[in-house]
């Protein structure tokens, strides 16, 4: 088996590559990072709104239930009243 020679501009020429690739890579990487962030503000803008959307629904949906128990409660002492007269 043949012993390969020590190249020093091969050497070089691998490191060289080796570094660009690490540059795209890194590159690549903050790209992908800007893009997640991007997403991620629009998702939780997404899941505020609905977070409002349905706390609102839900402080609406309690009023109807206290006026609607207010009305029965009403009904009932109005009954109450006829009936002492």
């Amino acid at each position: 088996m043949a012993a390969k020679k020590f190249d020093p501009l091969e050497l070089q020429h691998n490191v060289k590559r080796n570094a660009s690739d690490i540059q795209d890579f890194i590159a690549d990487l903050g790209s992908w990072e800007d893009g997640i962030k991007t997403k991620d503000k629009k998702l939780l803008k997404v899941l505020r709104d609905l977070a409002e959307r349905n706390c609102g629904q839900r402080d609406r949906g309690r009023e109807r239930a206290r006026a609607s128990k207010r009305g029965r409660e009403g009904e009932a002492e109005g009954q109450r009243v006829l009936r002492v007269f």
